[in-house]
């Protein structure tokens, strides 16, 4: 991809995500234009000197040296599911978007709450996901039911599906390593954050699990660190490496403020040091020739894609008749101008409109939910007659032909919701054995 793709896609700290600071009372005060202007300069010189070594997947949000974990080609297709097991946990890291041992917090993944293994199972079948991974707080204190998860899911999906889990590593005991691995999962992935950045529970897993992952957030203060440990995650075997962005999430805000970081202003305010770190680590192992895979997992990447193709495939399963995925992964719906029914009516009778097919909705019509239309021709039955839908730059038209043929002016209209996620929940998990 371009520079000038690049750069539409991920954004200018000057232009698109400002950097501000967040005070302790929730108030942004932004930068002056020098500090911006750093900022953008210092990344737009770290993308250049890596040059042809620094792949863009995802519309150029999501970058990386080396080939991505196969969890994360998962996620830049829009075929991941992440469920939280459990909110117990035996590490404090400041980063954190959750508050730990928390009681009677059941397991749910993007939002939808699970009773069980099959019904997670019969979900992940059900909107066709390709992989899942197991997170918490922390699995490996949940072990018989991330077992039976990890499990259920292989026996109903199939080899291909990929099963990843993200731990601490401080309860991965080698025996409970084993028995997930012939449970079925094909990754590991290590926050050696927690662990004070020792591998010796990553080493554990080399051999067990088909891949062993690190995961954890560029921290800045941790910079250096980072870089001298390089040579020593790729000698020990582990194949991936991933940095992701500071964010404030939950509820880590109060330690992250407190750290005196730099936020952008956007949807989710995240660390502009923590993205320059993160870039940094990826041009020192290309300097120093360290092959090992690093990716770099970008609030714009999570904002502008992931978030995306969640919203989508949730969506999906939702839709009404008159309803439609626009391209913002909102949900769409089919309006006429005010004043078409009479002229319908005209032309059809009243008998047929009665039977048929729009209705009042304060000062426009749309097509009722009883009705039903495919999205390559856009048919809507109306009574004894059809309509038709064609694009005419940016408007469309509807054309009605009961004998006659008359046009209509449609307003493909925003429908101001995302998926709503008891909605999804209602619609698929109680339909799951049809």
């Amino acid at each position: 991809m371009s520079e000038a793709v690049h750069e539409a896609h991920h954004g200018s700290l000057l232009e698109q995500e400002q950097p501000m600071r967040l005070d302790l009372d929730g108030l942004f005060k932004p930068l002056d234009t020098h500090e911006a202007a750093a900022f953008t300069a210092e990344r737009d010189a770290l993308l250049a000197e890596m040059g042809a070594h620094l792949q863009r997947s995802a519309h150029g949000t999501k970058l990386h040296i080396g080939a991505l974990a196969p969890g994360c080609e998962r996620c830049v297709q829009g075929q991941w599911s992440c469920l939280f097991i459990s909110s117990k946990c035996n590490a404090d890291c400041f980063f954190c978007p959750g508050e730990m041992d928390r009681e009677g917090v059941p397991a749910h993944a993007e939002r939808v709450v699970f009773e069980d293994a099959p019904t997670y199972a019969a979900y992940l079948k059900k909107l066709g996901f390709g992989g899942a991974s197991v997170s918490g707080g922390e699995p490996f204190l949940s072990m018989d039911a991330v077992v039976e998860t990890v499990r259920t899911a292989r026996e109903a999906l199939g080899a291909d599906f990929h099963l990843w889990l993200y731990t601490n590593g401080k309860a991965a005991t080698s025996a409970k390593l084993a028995r997930l691995a012939e449970a079925g999962l094909n990754e590991l992935r290590f926050n050696i954050v927690a662990a004070d950045y020792s591998l010796k529970h990553v080493a554990r897993a080399i051999d067990l699990v088909e891949t062993v992952t690190i995961e954890i957030p560029a921290i800045p203060e941790d910079e250096e660190r980072l870089k001298a440990l390089l040579p020593d995650i790729a000698a020990l075997g582990v194949q991936h490496f991933n940095l992701h962005q500071l964010m404030i999430l939950g509820d880590n805000a109060v330690a992250l403020v407190q750290r005196g970081y730099h936020f952008t202003q956007g949807m989710t305010p995240s660390v502009v040091e923590s993205e320059l770190a993160a870039l940094r680590v990826l041009a020192h192992a290309v300097r120093a020739g360290i092959t090992l895979p690093i990716s770099q997992c970008s609030t714009a990447y999570k904002e502008q894609w992931q978030c995306k193709t969640e919203d989508r495939r949730a969506a999906a399963t939702v839709l009404l008749p008159q309803e439609w995925l626009g391209e913002a992964a909102l949900v769409e719906r089919c309006l006429v101008e005010t004043g078409a029914v009479e002229r319908v009516r005209q032309l059809l009778g009243e008998e047929a409109v009665a039977g048929g097919g729009l209705v009042s909705l304060e000062d426009a019509l749309r097509c009722p939910e009883e009705v039903g239309f495919s999205l390559q021709t856009f048919k809507v039955v109306l009574g004894e007659a059809e309509t038709h839908l064609e694009d005419s730059l940016d408007l469309r038209t509807i054309k009605v032909t009961p004998g006659k043929s008359v046009a209509f002016r449609f307003i493909p209209v925003t429908y101001l919701r995302p998926v709503q996620r008891d909605e999804l929940q209602a619609r698929v998990l109680a339909r799951r054995a049809r």
